[in-house]
């Protein structure tokens, strides 16, 4: 059975020494995980990769994930505090917190719980609006940027982000031919990534779950 090494590359590792290195060490694929890397530096960050290595490069979709926005390095919320969550971009608070993608919010209903960062801090949903909600602090703790949050019950969002969307076509153009769907959870939405990549690409479905 042939072992394959999947590298994934970060703020650390984005530095053309490092990145010869590991293609010298017999890595076999790049990762850039688009959950941390902007969709504006996704380009940039492929033609960086591929200026210094020949090794393929494989973008690993954000997925149908919940995620916060950016926060203050004081963000801590305390148990029994109320705080608004936003789709609006803001650099959140203890009162106020930015949740990702906006359509999050076509699913939340009052009752649902909310699990910040693993358990880290747990949220009551009290009341909904349009791109808003609020939300009881049942489990206080620190919240730090871009972490992720899990949403009892689940929402249904789609396998592929509109950032995803927008990746794949840039990965397409640039050459990529390796592709990883994040939280896959079926044939079809194994299918739709593949559909959209270029012909031949190679496909990982990262299954994240036991459902």
């Amino acid at each position: 059975m042939k072992i394959a090494i999947l590298c994934t590359l970060g703020p650390a590792s984005m530095d053309g020494g490092v990145i010869r290195a590991l293609a010298d060490r017999g890595v076999d694929l790049f990762r850039i995980n688009l959950s941390h890397t902007p969709l504006e530096r996704v380009e940039p960050a492929i033609r960086f990769v591929q200026r210094h290595a020949a090794t393929p490069i494989c973008l690993d979709t954000e997925g149908p994930q919940v995620r916060c926005g950016p926060l203050r390095p004081d963000a801590v919320l305390r148990e029994g505090g109320e705080v608004e969550l936003t789709a609006e971009p803001v650099e959140g608070t203890p009162e106020r917190i930015q949740l990702w993608p906006r359509t999050i919010f076509e699913a939340l209903a009052p009752g649902a719980v909310l699990s910040v960062d693993f358990d880290g801090v747990l949220l009551r949903v009290t009341g909904v609006e349009a791109g808003r909600a609020r939300a009881e602090v049942v489990a206080g703790g620190r919240v730090r940027s871009n972490k992720a949050v899990s949403v009892d019950p689940a929402p249904a969002l789609p396998a592929l982000s509109e950032k995803d969307l927008a990746a794949i076509e840039i990965g397409a153009r640039s050459g990529i031919r390796a592709y990883a769907l994040s939280f896959a959870s079926s044939a079809e939405d194994v299918a739709r990534l593949r559909s959209l990549a270029p012909r031949g690409s190679f496909v990982i479905a990262k299954i994240e779950s036991r459902a």
